[in-house]
């Protein structure tokens, strides 16, 4: 590996070092994962909420201290829904024990987090810096929701954090208004377009849910093809949104653009480092931030 790569390697461990115990180059490294049951970590499901509970009489004071309290442990956007159940896994697989099964989810609510990401390392996909940038997003989600569902046991209630796993986090956030799907296959919100990474807590303390919010992606999209034209596999559709889907890794039955995800990962094991062209070429990820732009409720 040359001097660009070692030191490359080097700046994406310091980014994901965030709960790695593992290790970013050990083959057992779950940083990616939630930490579901017995796993233990940052995203553990094993604490139990505090014997004490805190008594919540106007649900929507509660739901704003939630939010700013995730902003405080780091959030950048944040916002709630309910579990919509078909956005949930029907498994798990829990990689720290080897156990699979049926997954069910009884939380009423999901507090769906974002968390931004550099853009002035995001654009310089598909290098180092970007991949450093993604690993970043990761460190950030596990502390975020970590610590907001440590917060919410405390306060006597169920929480469960939670990453790439248990749910789906983009219809998750969708429903919580922080933003629409692109072309890209990608939330893209009004604060950041699509460079963010999206955790989120499960819980049944009483809050509010937010509506979606409409503020002209699909129309925009629809004309603009940036992404598409950035991706260096032509992973990402060109044509009109569509109920098809190019590989086994996408979910049948959605009205969207889809990604073929398959043709998008093998491309980021050939680059050795992930890729994120789609989103800095988005004309969205560029300003930042957008105080300006009202949309409306839906």
């Amino acid at each position: 590996m040359n001097a660009k790569g070692i030191e490359g390697r080097a700046l994406g461990a310091g980014a994901i070092f965030v709960d790695d115990y593992a290790g970013s180059f050990n083959p057992e490294y779950r940083g990616y994962d939630g930490r579901q049951r017995e796993g233990g970590g940052l995203y553990s499901w094993d604490e139990e909420p505090s014997p004490e509970r805190f008594p919540v009489d106007d649900p929507e004071w509660m739901t704003a201290r939630v939010k700013q309290v995730a902003r405080f442990f780091g959030a950048s956007l944040v916002g709630i829904t309910k579990v919509d159940p078909r956005w949930v896994y029907s498994h798990y697989f829990e990689r720290t024990t080897g156990k699979t099964g049926k997954l069910e989810i009884r939380y009423r609510y999901a507090v769906v987090i974002a968390t931004e990401m550099d853009w002035d390392f995001v654009n310089t996909s598909p290098d180092w810096e970007a991949s450093a940038a993604a690993a970043l997003g990761y460190s950030h989600m596990v502390e975020v929701a970590g610590s907001l569902a440590r917060y919410i046991r405390m306060l006597g209630y169920p929480a469960v954090p939670s990453g790439n796993d248990t749910a789906q986090s983009i219809p998750l956030a969708i429903d919580a208004g922080l933003g629409e799907l692109g072309r890209n296959g990608l939330l893209l919100t009004p604060e950041f377009g699509p460079r963010v990474r999206l955790c989120k807590v499960f819980t049944d303390l009483p809050l509010i849910p937010d509506r979606p919010i409409d503020f002209g992606i699909q129309t925009f999209c629809e004309t603009c093809h940036s992404c598409a034209q950035s991706c260096p596999v032509d992973a990402i559709q060109w044509g009109d949104r569509s109920t098809e889907v190019p590989s086994i890794c996408n979910r049948k039955g959605l009205l969207r653009w889809t990604v073929d995800t398959a043709r998008c990962y093998l491309y980021w094991k050939e680059n050795g480092k992930s890729c994120g062209n789609c989103m800095a070429a988005c004309p969205w990820a560029f300003q930042n931030p957008r105080d300006w732009l009202e949309y409306p409720k839906q």
